[in-house]
């Protein structure tokens, strides 16, 4: 036994920085010579990132767009109708920032719910997980409806729940537009141009149609331990193709 542990060392050959950094920016499509062009590709590229959750923002603006050629919001759009994939966020704190993770749905089962235990809903938020659990995927106006809620308090409520991940939308456009502003909650006006602006932007909230699909809870699992270090593992594997002991 010490003899062949002895020949498999001699085997092993220290690999030089600059090759695994060449190698991970082929694996992460980020080499040019491996940068992707279509829906196939982006697939691909979601799978590589898959479950890595990171800044909102960075998404279409860096994370993307040095894998993908063009037309990145197309593509993006287009997997997320497809229904094999969604999206999720979370805030990892009070007041942090918000990260996003795209995954695929059939994974969803084996991965566990982010921890939300100190986390209190209010009441107009646990009514509306009350009815999605219940319904299924709706409209904003539909759960507006089945919950005999205003509609400005049930997207205020879906916001919340989204940052969260408890709740998706079959639209990724959501996240694009961001948060539509509350037509019942006026800011404080301390000035003739803070009313003038609040007028113009009131206007203009009229005028705006706010793309919307359907409101849905993430099918979160509940693996046993073993199954989601498994997931984890390969998952870690899948992003960045070395294995190591640590």
């Amino acid at each position: 036994q010490r003899g062949t542990l002895s020949i498999l060392r001699r085997e092993v050959m220290a690999c030089p920085a600059p090759q695994v950094a060449d190698f991970v920016m082929h694996w992460q499509h980020v080499h040019p010579a491996t940068q992707v062009t279509n829906a196939d590709g982006m697939r691909s590229v979601l799978h590589r990132l898959q479950a890595c959750a990171l800044p909102i923002e960075l998404w279409e603006q860096v994370i993307l767009p040095t894998r993908c050629r063009n037309d990145v919001p197309r593509h993006l759009d287009d997997l997320m109708a497809s229904g094999q994939w969604t999206w999720y966020c979370r805030r990892d704190s009070e007041g942090g920032a918000e990260s996003l993770a795209f995954v695929e749905r059939e994974v969803l089962t084996h991965l566990l719910p982010p921890a939300n235990e100190s986390v209190e809903l209010d009441a107009a938020a646990t009514l509306i997980l009350e009815v999605l659990r219940s319904r299924g995927a709706l409209f904003a106006a539909d759960l507006a409806h089945q919950t005999t809620l205003p509609v400005p308090l049930v997207r205020s409520s879906l916001w919340s729940l989204l940052r969260l991940g408890l709740v998706t939308n079959d639209q990724y456009d959501v996240l694009r537009r961001g948060e539509p502003p509350r037509d019942d909650q006026a800011p404080p006006i301390g000035s003739r141009g803070e009313l003038r602006a609040f007028l113009r932007d009131s206007r203009r909230r009229r005028e705006t149609i706010w793309p919307e699909g359907r409101w849905s809870l993430i099918a979160w699992g509940q693996p046993d331990p073993e199954t989601a270090a498994f997931l984890q593992a390969r998952l870690l594997l899948d992003r960045y193709g070395i294995v190591a002991r640590e």
